[in-house]
């Protein structure tokens, strides 16, 4: 029986002489992609289904960047830092040619790796997320103090307020992503730290007062994906993307937020899956 993410094994490569920890999934049939996620996250993070979907048809890599979650080291105060080591951490594991999923923060990063080394980006997905300095990228710390907030007052998950609305569909969304987060692997990465977390942070709120030299250098087939009504990253943000970069597919989805591509994974994961094999 082939391994799925739950029952994947963690394990490590010397990036930047720091052990980083990985999960990796499914044959190397074809282009194999390579999973960038959200400040906060560490590997176990990543949504099982989404994960075990792509790998049906292709190798899926996620990793833990430097001194997030198991991964040693102290963590990058900036993106540009980051896409560093994800591109070290690439070129360790022998790819010349990648697909990349950036999520969030890792959109950030993907495009600088896009932008440092365009040879080994074959497409893109960015998913909730933005160019440098895009409309309300820096109020990630209010946002994250807000949901914390959210969190003690109402007995819920943070991510409950982060990634998802209001609404009774949206929250029952939530609540069948948390428990899909729940089920138990056999091998568990670490929480990620708070000193990590600071770190990514200071990151996040420079890129959002930053201005944009990356999207430029996007000239790769990129499908651009968003919830319609995300705070963290508001919607302008991926209009943005979809005017600056040429060869570029936006699709919105309605009455969700941050994790549009958890409350929506099953479109999600068919889209990806299409814009992947053309």
């Amino acid at each position: 029986m082939k391994a799925n993410f739950k029952s994947s094994q963690l394990k490590s490569v010397n990036v930047q002489g720091e052990k980083i920890f990985y999960r990796e999934v499914g044959e190397a049939t074809a282009v194999p992609i390579v999973l960038l996620h959200h400040i906060t996250a560490v590997i176990d993070d990543w949504d099982p289904y989404i994960i075990d979907e792509l790998a049906k048809e292709r190798k899926v890599i996620a990793f833990d960047n430097k001194g997030v979650g198991a991964s040693s080291g102290s963590t990058p105060d900036s993106i540009e830092a980051m896409a560093d080591v994800a591109i070290d951490f690439i070129d360790k594991l022998g790819f010349t040619k990648v697909d990349l999923l950036g999520y969030s923060m890792g959109g950030f990063i993907a495009q600088i790796i896009i932008s440092r080394r365009p040879e080994l980006v074959r497409k893109l997905i960015l998913a909730d997320t933005g160019a440098a300095g895009g409309k309300g990228i820096d109020r990630i710390w209010d946002i994250l103090q807000e949901s914390f907030a959210y969190a003690e007052k109402e007995q819920k998950h943070p991510k409950q307020k982060l990634f998802f609305k209001s609404t009774s569909e949206s929250q029952e969304a939530g609540t069948q992503f948390l428990k899909r987060l729940g089920d138990p692997f056999a091998e568990s990465d670490q929480a990620i730290s708070q000193e990590a977390i600071q770190a990514q942070v200071k990151a996040f709120i420079t890129w959002g007062k930053s201005n944009d030299v990356y999207t430029k250098a996007i000239s790769i087939p990129t499908l651009i994906v968003t919830g319609d009504q995300d705070e963290m990253i508001p919607l302008k943000n991926a209009y943005d993307l979809y005017t600056k970069i040429n060869d570029s597919f936006l699709s919105v989805y309605p009455n969700s937020g941050h994790g549009s591509i958890f409350q929506y994974k099953e479109l999600f994961v068919q889209q990806s899956n299409k814009f992947l094999n053309n």
